[in-house]
C-alpha cells in the first residue's frame, strides 16, 4: 500500500452525509429507527436482516425513490443471516457492488465480530482505500453485558463479549482514524417482546426506551467527537422528574476499566507485548 504513517488522529465529529452504512437488524426495532435517522441525515443504507417488518418495508420503499451515493437508491435491502459468514461477506460485497465506495462505512453490528473483521480488513488493505481512514464501527450491545440474570446466560454473556471486543479495539481511532464504540441500551420496547417466548418480560407499565430514543443516542455515539475510542455508552429509561416528563433518558459512559486489577498485574510483560503488537500493526498497514 506504501502509505505514509500519520500522526495520531484527534477526536473529531463524524458526518454521515454522503456516506454508506451497513445496518444489520434493520428490519425492526432500534436498527430500523437508526436506519431512518441515517437516511434523514443524507446517508445511504444497506438494510440487512432476515426479513423486514411492514414499517421497514415502507422505509425501504420511500428511500428507494431517493437518490443516494453514486446515483443509486439511498437504501437497498440484502437478506442476511448474521450467523452465516458467507452471507456476511455477501452483504459487504453487495455494498461495494451497489455504491462503489471504499472507505466510508458506518457499520451497526448485531452479530458482529465477523462483519467487523471483514470491514477492518477492507479498510486496511484495499488498494483503492484512501490514506486517511474514515471507518466507523458502532456496536449495538446492551446493559446485559454487565448485568447478570440466570434466565438468559447465553444472551448476557454474548453482550459481555461484545463489550470486551469494543474495549480491545479502543486504539483504532488514535492509530488509524477508525471510530469504534458501543451503545448499551436498557429495556427497549421493540417487537421482540411481542413474541411468545418473550411475553411478560416487558410489561406495558414498565419504564422502557422507545426504539427511536435508543437510535437517537446510537447516532450521537456514531457522530459526536467525544465517542469512537472504545466507549461503552449506557442508555436507559428512568422515571422523569416532572409530570410532563414521565420517562427520562439517562446516558452515561460505563468505564469498564474500573474493573481492572488494582494494583495492576505485576511480574509480567502484557503491556510491553501490546505495544509491540501496535507497532507491528502500524507497520503492516502503512507500509503494506
Amino acid at each position: 500500500m506504501n502509505k505514509v504513517p500519520t500522526q495520531d488522529h484527534p477526536p473529531t465529529a463524524y458526518s454521515v452525509n454522503g456516506k454508506v452504512a451497513i445496518v444489520t437488524g434493520a428490519g425492526s426495532g432500534i436498527s430500523h429507527s437508526l436506519t431512518r435517522i441515517l437516511l434523514q441525515q443524507g446517508c445511504s443504507v444497506v438494510m440487512a436482516d432476515l426479513t423486514l417488518r411492514p414499517e421497514a418495508e415502507r422505509t425501504l420503499e420511500e428511500a428507494s425513490a431517493v437518490t443516494g451515493v453514486n446515483g443509486k437508491p439511498s437504501a437497498v435491502f440484502q437478506k442476511t443471516d448474521v450467523l452465516d459468514w458467507t452471507q456476511l461477506q455477501a452483504l459487504f460485497d453487495k455494498t461495494l457492488e451497489t455504491y462503489g465506495v471504499y472507505n466510508t462505512y458506518a457499520v451497526n453490528l448485531m452479530g458482529p465480530i465477523r462483519l467487523a473483521q471483514i470491514a477492518l480488513n477492507y479498510w486496511f488493505y484495499h488498494p483503492d482505500a484512501e490514506m486517511n481512514f474514515d471507518g466507523n464501527l458502532v456496536w449495538l450491545s446492551s446493559v446485559c453485558g454487565y448485568v447478570h440474570l440466570m434466565q438468559s446466560p447465553l444472551y448476557f454473556s454474548s453482550k459481555a463479549a461484545m463489550n470486551s471486543m469494543v474495549k480491545c479495539l479502543s486504539p483504532l481511532r488514535r492509530m488509524f482514524g477508525i471510530r469504534n464504540a458501543a451503545i448499551c441500551p436498557g429495556p427497549v420496547k421493540t417487537p421482540i417482546f411481542d413474541a411468545e417466548y418473550c411475553k411478560g418480560q416487558l410489561l406495558p407499565t414498565d419504564i422502557s426506551l422507545t426504539p427511536e430514543q435508543a437510535a437517537e443516542e446510537a447516532y450521537k455515539v456514531m457522530t459526536e467527537p467525544q465517542f469512537g475510542d472504545g466507549n461503552i455508552v449506557e442508555v436507559v429509561a428512568a422515571p422523569g422528574e416532572l409530570p410532563e416528563e414521565p420517562v427520562a433518558v439517562r446516558v452515561r459512559e460505563n468505564f469498564l476499566e474500573a474493573l481492572y486489577p488494582n494494583p495492576p498485574l505485576e511480574g509480567n510483560h502484557f503491556i510491553e507485548e501490546e505495544q509491540k503488537f501496535i507497532a507491528m500493526l502500524k507497520q503492516l498497514v502503512y507500509v503494506g
